[in-house]
């Protein structure tokens, strides 16, 4: 594609790209892709390293454009098509760090379902025994607990104003927000409500200073519902990543394990789930101050600060921010990754259960893989690369 074409691409769709989008955008996006004559879906196909370039020569600052248009194109391919959409190796390893979002991640996470550094036998086992032929990816599902105790369950609530707390009012959209709003008039009382997301499960939230914060699978958000405090604290279980509006008189506070998240305004993603051996805290924008006890470190865009109980606070220079947010992009993204912890990850997302017949050591992934498919087509990827067998008995993954 030329820079013109690739320009006009992105101002006829920019109300799709700018991310304020309706479903019925993203379905006439869709529509429009799978109406087109068969050569030109080849040619944007297998041309699709090319529009990458050039989309980054248009906007180069924007990744999070390259990240929607793939994801879109994604949801709109059939199986057929998807065969088109693999890139030769040599080609993906000249790709940018960048242009990984949008071209790698699109790559090994939809259209070839995994993609590792290891090979593997060419026959798969994937056995589903005494259960569901298999098991459907996570949704926007979560449960709103108010200050009284009242619990709200979000995916089956209709839409619009569902509760008032106070000065504030809450109201609920089919697109998976939950959102405060505050009249301005300050009460005493300080209200507190929490929002909590079950295996399976993710959801998103505005809160009443304008911040937002998207939960992950089996996380939980306290916070009050007008921050009408000197400062804006919050506390966090599981993963959450959070855009915080910018207010110099008071600081925004995110508890999490011990560990205090302290910012002004900034994006960043924390991660901290009991099952997993650190917290993790990955700033894209702005700085934040890491406070554990009397320790304390600073991170700048592209750090991301590790903390194990007990240790010190650890600070990496170039994190990978593409595995960080793979979870907010509908991904899973390994990078030298153990089973466990690819398996952790699919626990909480398909709200299963796995059980080792024996320990399985040595395998390690890197690559990245759709959080949107069915939970047979992910273990198909990781036994076709490893060698490592599954057997699905209900909600018990079993592996051998």
């Amino acid at each position: 594609m030329e820079k013109d074409a690739a320009k006009a691409f992105l101002d006829k769709y920019k109300k799709f790209i700018s991310g304020e989008y309706s479903e019925q955008d993203r379905l006439a996006f869709i529509q429009w892709f799978q109406n087109l004559p068969h050569d030109e879906q080849e040619i944007l196909l297998q041309e699709y390293t090319d529009m990458v370039k050039n989309l980054r020569a248009v906007m180069p600052a924007d990744e999070a454009v390259l990240e929607r248009i793939k994801m879109t194109i994604a949801n709109g391919l059939t199986d057929s098509k998807r065969k088109l959409f693999v890139l030769r190796s040599s080609t993906i390893r000249k790709l940018s760090i960048a242009a990984c979002i949008a071209g790698i991640c699109l790559v090994t996470a939809y259209f070839y379902p995994w993609k590792t550094t290891l090979k593997g036998p060419d026959k798969v086992i994937v056995k589903l025994n005494n259960g569901p032929e298999d098991i459907l990816p996570g949704e926007e599902k979560a449960v709103l607990i108010l200050n009284d105790g009242t619990k709200v369950v979000l995916d089956s609530t209709a839409n619009g104003l569902i509760a008032q707390q106070g000065s504030t009012s809450i109201s609920n959209s089919d697109n998976g927000l939950l959102a405060y709003r505050s009249s301005g008039q300050t009460t005493k009382e300080m209200l507190y409500n929490t929002v909590s997301t079950p295996r399976g499960g993710q959801y998103k939230l505005e809160l009443a200073d304008g911040s937002k914060v998207w939960l992950n699978a089996a996380s939980s958000l306290k916070f009050p519902t007008d921050f009408n405090a000197d400062n804006r604290t919050v506390e966090l279980s599981g993963e959450g990543y959070f855009e915080v509006a910018k207010n110099e008189h008071k600081p925004f506070n995110v508890k999490i394990n011990g560990l205090s998240v302290r910012v002004l305004g900034t994006h960043f993603n924390v991660m901290g789930y009991d099952d997993e051996p650190a917290v993790k805290t990955t700033l894209l924008e702005g700085s934040v101050k890491i406070v554990e006890g009397n320790r304390s470190k600073y991170l700048t865009p592209g750090q991301q600060c590790s903390y194990i109980d007990g240790k010190d606070l650890t600070v990496i220079d170039n994190a990978d921010i593409v595995e960080a947010m793979a979870w907010k992009s509908g991904l899973f993204k390994l990078s030298d990754a153990g089973l466990p912890t690819i398996l952790r990850q699919i626990e909480r997302w398909y709200d299963v259960h796995v059980k080792y017949e024996k320990e399985i050591t040595g395998n390690k992934f890197n690559g990245t893989i759709s959080r949107n498919m069915a939970l047979s087509n992910v273990l198909k990827g990781i036994a076709a690369s490893s060698g490592v067998r599954f057997r699905l008995e209900g909600k018990i993954l079993i592996v051998y």
